[in-house]
């Protein structure tokens, strides 16, 4: 039996594949990466459902389709769904959301990091040669 982390893993590994793909253009890649760092943060400073709807609020694509990744791997539901169980759940089930999300935020960050990289990094050691 695999825990939630573990579960967890494995699904946002798929997603952040897949967000490669969608965005071979570093700047799009790159906003995804960086909101992967960002979202637990404001999730930590304003609570799921203000980060979420925030999130929600932006044009960028990179960054609707974090939201769509992350809803996809927490509730299984499209993301307005998502945003929407937050916004109408009562304390212990938006805990448990919470931490949910913040479990799947930490593998997306790791999984960003090291499958989007860092291509201003890239681009910098190839012009040291």
């Amino acid at each position: 039996m695999r825990t939630l982390s573990q579960k967890y893993a494995k699904d946002v590994f798929e997603k952040v594949k897949a967000a490669r793909e969608k965005f071979p253009a570093s700047e799009d890649a790159q906003k995804y990466r960086s909101m992967t760092e960002t979202l637990p943060v404001l999730i930590l400073q304003s609570g799921l459902a203000q980060a979420l709807t925030f999130l929600q609020s932006r044009g960028e694509k990179a960054q609707q389709q974090l939201l769509t990744d992350l809803s996809r791997v927490v509730t299984d539901q499209p993301r307005e769904e998502f945003v929407n169980q937050c916004l109408g759940a009562e304390l212990d089930e938006y805990a448990y959301l919470t931490r949910k999300s913040l479990v799947a935020l930490s593998w997306f960050k790791r999984f960003s990091a090291s499958v989007l990289g860092d291509q201003d990094a890239e681009d910098n050691s190839e012009e040291a040669l």
